[in-house]
């Protein structure tokens, strides 16, 4: 428990030095990421992807996506508006969503365990596995920076946040 405890404080205080992140913000997405963090989900890559997506927001609602970390419901089997509306509730399910869908894409046959390749499936669908696909080329950085920022999140010794 006691590593817990400063796993997300670590996590939070990180969380502080990107743009935009509020004490309160980077709190709430540090204890989300930790609680929900898996073997191939780490709490830092977490922690990333919802800086990226929403900033930490769970009300967050952009197209056909929304929770924290901008997941289609429709993708995991849910109906959008009512699940869109118990993630803006209720964030922490909206963080395990993306788990579930990170790594529903961690296991598709074209990913190949690579995470990479299932953030990169995730930014651009079916078009990740075509690499003449515009998608490809213009996500393929956000990807980096996002892998990046989970790095710096994870304690390395950069001292500005890449991909910030």
């Amino acid at each position: 428990m006691l590593t817990t405890i400063f796993h997300v404080l670590a996590l939070a205080a990180a969380l502080l030095r990107l743009p935009e992140m509020t004490p309160a913000r980077a709190r709430d997405v540090a204890v989300m990421a930790v609680s929900m963090e898996t073997v191939h989900a780490p709490a830092e890559l977490l922690a990333s992807l919802a800086w990226a997506e929403s900033r930490g927001d769970g009300t967050v609602v952009t197209g056909r996506t929304c929770g924290v970390l901008q997941v289609n419901p429709e993708d995991l089997g849910l109906p959008w508006a009512a699940t869109c509306a118990r993630w803006a509730r209720t964030p922490l399910a909206g963080m395990r969503g993306g788990v579930i869908e990170i790594e529903t894409m961690l296991h598709d046959g074209r990913v190949r365990g690579d995470l990479r390749r299932a953030l990169l499936y995730r930014a651009c669908g079916n078009a990740a596995f075509d690499p003449t696909s515009d998608c490809v080329t213009k996500k393929a950085p956000w990807v980096q920076h996002a892998l990046e920022r989970a790095q710096f999140l994870r304690g390395s010794s950069s001292k500005h946040a890449p991909g910030a």
